[in-house]
């Protein structure tokens, strides 16, 4: 369990997250440091490199900057200024809510599904819409059934995952929906498959009072039957 952030930490400057005690200077002077994006600062000298390093990656990702363009702000590579700036979208979000200060509201968002990134533009951007990315749905769906499922279960759901990004219009969308509920329906035994307290007591889970969970087994293995077909 990591250690708890005292409610009189200083706050980083650069992502706003709580920093910690990390020495002093040769004057006395306590020095912080960020743990999240390794920003330091003693006094109230504040963090000279960290600042210009946000204020170029801010640039580049809000105008029209090229990637040689911000690198030459901060007089290193480009492949330099990537490695600097990693820190700097760290998909936080005290990180992304920073970002989303310094930029008028848009109409619509379109996010990869990070938490930070919605929370962040919730609070900030309150009459904004938000929208999950359909490519990056496609993405993680791919990654949970793999390219070549084996499971009947798992091939139909990744045709349905490759319709989604055709999606145009709540017409389309609506259509896409029921195909999703009819494949809730097909495969609803094997979807509400749980492994209970009472047939596993020896689980972690079980001893932590937990009475039922599903399944930990990765999404495409879960979707194979349970007993084999007969041959």
């Amino acid at each position: 369990m990591g250690r708890r952030k005292s409610s009189k930490a200083r706050l980083c400057t650069i992502c706003g997250e709580p920093m910690r005690k990390n020495g002093t200077t040769s004057s006395g002077r306590q020095r912080w440091r960020c743990m999240r994006c390794r920003a330091s600062s003693a006094g109230d000298g504040g963090n000279a490199r960290g600042s210009a390093e946000f204020r170029a990656f801010l640039v580049w990702v809000t105008g029209r900057m090229t990637l040689a363009q911000a690198a030459a702000m901060l007089g290193v590579s480009p492949r330099t200024f990537i490695r600097r700036i990693q820190w700097c979208d760290t998909g936080s979000r005290a990180a992304y809510t920073r970002l989303f200060s310094r930029l008028p509201a848009p109409r619509a968002l379109v996010t990869d599904g990070g938490a930070g990134c919605a929370a962040a533009a919730a609070d900030t951007w309150k009459d904004t819409r938000i929208q999950r990315c359909l490519v990056h749905v496609l993405g993680n769906t791919r990654t949970d059934l793999t390219c070549r499922p084996r499971t009947d279960a798992g091939k139909d759901l990744l045709r349905l995952a490759g319709k989604l990004v055709k999606v145009r219009d709540a017409d389309a969308a609506a259509a896409w929906l029921n195909l999703l509920n009819d494949w809730h329906t097909r495969y609803a035994d094997i979807i509400d498959q749980r492994t209970t307290a009472r047939d596993d007591p020896g689980n972690p889970k079980a001893r932590a009072g937990r009475t039922w969970w599903v399944d930990p087994r990765p999404v495409e293995t879960r979707l194979l039957p349970v007993h084999p077909p007969a041959t």
